[in-house]
């Protein structure tokens, strides 16, 4: 038995229902609605928001620097939508909160998104921004101190697998990885794909399009560790992490197999699993008052990483 959603999700669920968001949308229109999302939901002022680029293996990716006052130690931000939506503009408003939140300068990275660009354009963007920014923080304006690297859903895929890809080229350092739901293994279905895979936002066939889009239809292997960061042969040397899940959310176990893979390997991990939340929820800050608790949650992580 699936458990109930939080009262709060009752006006958008019921206006989802029997509907498959990304699966059933037009992508341009669903991209669209992302950013107005975010529109929605304003982040607070930084002292300093800039638009840059920095170079990547196919051109130039787009950035969007935020830097507080007495900023120390930079976050690596990678936006969830499936590897197919999602910007740094429908990021906006979790990177602000972010920044004024924790102190450190926060760095989001517009990678290349499927269908355009297929697997691992988007894990080649995530890895080239990371070694851009740690070679030319002066360049950027950004401070010294530690890097930390945080994603949702796709995005945390991606910044799990770019802290894989850190350790075995010996760097960029990286101080802490911050994960919200992530997605990260493509060839397991576990029981939480059945218990939420409709009307919870987020639904079973969003999972499989998005998957799909991305790489399983251009015939990637779904063991692939770029694809499915659970499958790497060790994760011996991976910096610690904090994790959030949502209890509601049909790739909720993912959390779990991850959680329980780091603790094996001896890699340090906190694991928050939010009751009755769906997935997408920590973008849901001021209207839902977890939002606003798992978001200053990870905030805090950061700070204590970047002040260590």
């Amino acid at each position: 038995m699936s458990a109930p959603t939080d009262p709060a999700f009752a006006p958008i669920l019921g206006h989802s229902r029997g509907k498959s968001v990304l699966a059933d949308g037009a992508l341009p229109d669903v991209r669209q609605m992302m950013e107005e999302r975010a529109k929605s939901r304003p982040g607070p002022d930084v002292a300093t928001v800039r638009d840059a680029v920095v170079p990547g293996p196919a051109g130039d990716i787009p950035v969007r620097l935020y830097v507080p006052e007495q900023a120390r130690g930079v976050v690596l931000a990678y936006h969830g939508g499936g590897w197919i939506t999602g910007s740094r503009d429908s990021f906006d408003p979790v990177c602000r909160f972010m920044a004024a939140d924790s102190g450190a300068a926060v760095v989001s990275v517009d990678y290349r998104l499927a269908p355009e660009h297929v697997f691992p354009a988007a894990v080649d963007d995530a890895f080239a921004a990371l070694v851009a920014v740690d070679r030319d923080r002066a360049g950027l304006g950004l401070p010294d101190g530690p890097i930390v690297v945080m994603g949702e859903s796709a995005g945390a895929n991606l910044a799990l697998v770019v802290s894989l890809m850190a350790r075995d080229a010996c760097g960029p350092a990286i101080a802490k990885q911050v994960l919200a739901y992530p997605a990260v293994d493509a060839s397991v279905e576990r029981p939480s794909m059945d218990l939420f895979a409709e009307n919870h936002l987020q639904t079973r066939r969003d999972v499989k399009h998005a998957l799909g889009t991305y790489a399983l239809n251009h015939g990637v292997d779904p063991s692939d560790w770029r694809l499915s960061p659970l499958k790497a042969e060790t994760f011996a040397g991976l910096p610690s992490v904090f994790l959030i899940s949502a209890e509601c959310d049909a790739i909720r176990d993912d959390s779990e197999a991850l959680t329980h893979r780091l603790m094996a390997e001896g890699v340090g991990v906190v694991h928050a699993r939010y009751a009755g939340m769906i997935h997408t929820f920590v973008q849901m800050r001021p209207a839902v008052e977890a939002a606003i608790v798992a978001q200053r949650q990870m905030a805090d992580e950061v700070r204590r990483a970047v002040q260590a």
